[in-house]
């Protein structure tokens, strides 16, 4: 008789369990090790978002003469975040968040599409 009891329990139990499947069906879904998948990849986008802008490197800024132009600038270190236009002047600005490295950022004047001075940029300011 001890083993008809166990024996029913254990019928009662699989038809619980396949209740409960069919009541949720996500959760053998979620049982199998996706949830694991899903966390790293909302942990790869959040990392991914932890840097914002245009990546650029102190070392290519450095490489900025007045009379390039535009096109030279950008194929150099990369789009601008912004343009702004003032008196005749545009303003290029690059700004690079990292969270990691800290914020990077770099402005540009052109006039007549041709930079007007190259940007100071401290030896301090390592890549």
């Amino acid at each position: 008789m001890s083993q008809k009891g166990s024996n029913s329990f254990s019928k009662v139990t699989r038809l619980r369990t396949k209740k409960q499947s069919e009541a949720d069906p996500f959760g053998r879904f979620f049982n199998e090790g996706i949830m694991k998948k899903i966390n790293a990849i909302i942990l790869t986008v959040l990392l991914l978002t932890a840097c914002a802008g245009t990546a650029f490197k102190w070392s290519d800024a450095r490489k900025i003469t007045p009379g390039m132009t535009t096109q030279e600038v950008a194929q150099l270190i990369g789009q601008p975040t912004s343009v702004t236009s003032r008196d005749g002047v545009l303003i290029y600005v690059w700004v690079w968040v990292n969270t990691f490295s800290g914020t990077r950022s770099l402005r540009v004047d052109f006039k007549d599409n041709k930079a007007i001075t190259a940007p100071p940029i401290p030896d301090s300011f390592q890549d």
